[in-house]
């Protein structure tokens, strides 16, 4: 990975603040790539009527439909797997815009002018992907 992947961003800590179970530690990879959706929906398979064993791309794919569905519990759980990927998104994006020093520490091939690059951003564009379609949405 390139040294400016965001990918590589780690939370570490969010001083300050109560971070959710299982953020602490990742990197962004860890928290909002495909994998990581399709993890969030494997664990909750079966409230979604979806196979696990599915590869992530088609389970990321299901997800857009479970978002949609008649039935209000699958709805329901979809919705909360989609608020748990954004939940994860708002940390990354959190941890790149504070610049805490602790999470500084674990990114030692930036310099500064990354962090304060990130610190100016006020509106991040989203597109393709999952960051499209229901998912978006929610």
């Amino acid at each position: 990975m390139p040294p400016i992947s965001l990918n590589r961003v780690r939370v570490i800590d969010l001083p300050g603040l109560d971070v959710d179970d299982g953020v602490r530690g990742k990197n962004g990879y860890e928290l909002v790539s495909t994998a990581a959706l399709a993890g969030l929906i494997r664990a909750d398979a079966a409230a979604l009527a979806l196979d696990p064993d599915v590869p992530d791309p088609a389970l990321c794919q299901a997800l857009e439909t479970c978002l949609e569905h008649a039935s209000p519990e699958i709805r329901a759980a979809a919705d909360a797997v989609a608020r748990q990927i954004g939940r994860h998104l708002g940390y990354l994006l959190l941890t790149l815009r504070r610049g805490d020093p602790v999470n500084r520490a674990a990114r030692a091939e930036w310099d500064a002018s990354y962090w304060s690059f990130w610190s100016t951003i006020r509106r991040v564009w989203l597109c393709g992907g999952s960051s499209a379609g229901g998912l978006a949405r929610a």
